[in-house]
């Protein structure tokens, strides 16, 4: 049976439009010499979840992928405002109101099932990257080695990476944008977030 060990997870791929959306917006807003900074070698996408995992087996992943497809396919989702995380990631973040949020959140409760496939021998990839978290978000790296999830979970989709962020982005900046789902995607993923392969 084939199975995936590393940094795996379920990513959910927007629209052509919003692919193309995202490139723009992070080249006009970021620099190039920024550590990262999303643009054509990488997919713009929103995480349901992702961490290091130990095994995880193909049918149940592309089971679950396929599950999660069907549940968020042609979703509309607004996307908002530009805000730094833990002093490094610029997020374009979604609207956390209406029913497209809540199915998000759904889905990325579902997603969250991969869980049981956690390396527990992995450096936390929090830890990796020095960010700034808080309590609670410290509180879900051990338990999922992930800072952004249950309560705290935040879609959005990252536009750039660097030391930075935290004083080049604006507060109260924003950009409206209204993305359709199109699939989700089982994922190989990279620091800092980039997805480095999709699973077929």
């Amino acid at each position: 049976m084939k199975t995936f060990t590393g940094g795996y997870g379920f990513v959910l791929r927007p629209d052509a439009a919003t692919i193309e959306e995202s490139y723009a917006y992070a080249e006009s807003r970021f620099g190039s010499e920024w550590e990262y900074l999303l643009a054509p070698d990488f997919l713009p996408h929103i995480t349901l979840y992702h961490s290091k995992m130990r095994d995880v087996p193909e049918e149940f992943a592309l089971t679950l992928r396929d599950e999660l497809s069907e549940g968020l396919r042609g979703l509309e989702i607004r996307l908002q405002d530009l805000v730094c995380f833990g002093d490094k990631f610029a997020f374009w973040n979604v609207i956390q109101e209406g029913e497209s949020y809540e199915q998000l959140v759904h889905s990325h409760e579902k997603a969250l099932t991969l869980a049981r496939y956690l390396d527990p021998t992995a450096a936390k990839r929090a830890d990796e990257e020095g960010l700034s978290l808080t309590p609670e978000q410290r509180e879900n790296v051990e338990r999922y080695n992930h800072p952004l999830v249950r309560g705290l979970y935040t879609p959005h989709i990252t536009l750039a990476y660097d030391t930075r962020a935290a004083q080049e982005i604006r507060a109260g900046e924003k950009r409206d944008w209204t993305m359709t789902a199109d699939c989700v995607e089982f994922a190989e993923i990279g620091h800092p977030g980039v997805v480095l392969s999709v699973v077929r």
